[in-house]
């Protein structure tokens, strides 16, 4: 395909809406887009498990596997496990469509990545923990280990109807500030 959208196919995957009529999905797509990202190149395997949706995503600036349960997913969360996430230039036209989403429904998500990077900045592995909050979303915990830096924090991310909101404590510490702020 020449571009896949992946929310849409969790969307589709996780509420039955093939009725059984698919079992498996193997796709390549020139460009795969994902909440205001966009990923060349990328394969995507989406497999139903016993309570679960599997997809495996194989990329040069991504490659990982996503669990995603059929039943409880407001409780269960996603759990995603990233073995490289290379986050270039965010969307802005994808990250438009993404600020429609409401915050609330993003169900929890419990993220590893052994390898993050964020356009030229290596943050190295990372840890995502979240919550949905009346209004938004919690960040339970996120964490990052790199030779450049380590970086720690928890917050609140809000929608107030008349645009975002966010409250974070942030904690940050490196061996060679130089280095750290060209990560960052």
């Amino acid at each position: 395909l020449p571009v896949l959208d992946v929310p849409g196919w969790i969307d589709f995957a996780g509420s039955g809406g093939d009725n059984g009529f698919i079992s498996t999905v193997d796709v390549k797509a020139d460009e795969l887009q994902a909440f205001g990202w966009r990923f060349p190149n990328t394969a995507l395997n989406l497999e139903p498990a016993k309570d679960e949706i599997v997809i495996s995503l194989q990329g040069e600036s991504l490659q990982g596997t996503l669990h995603v349960p059929t039943a409880g997913l407001a409780q269960r969360g996603i759990t995603a496990q990233f073995d490289h996430l290379h986050l270039l230039e965010e969307d802005r036209e994808l990250t438009a469509a993404r600020k429609s989403t409401n915050l609330a429904t993003i169900p929890p998500l419990h993220v590893a990545m052994d390898d993050l990077w964020l356009g030229q900045g290596h943050f190295g592995t990372a840890r995502l923990e979240s919550t949905p909050m009346a209004n938004g979303m919690r960040v339970e915990h996120f964490e990052t280990h790199s030779s450049n830096m380590d970086i720690s924090a928890r917050g609140d991310w809000e929608d107030r109807g008349m645009g975002e909101r966010s409250r974070f404590v942030i904690d940050f510490s490196a061996q060679n500030l130089g280095h750290m702020l060209d990560a960052l």
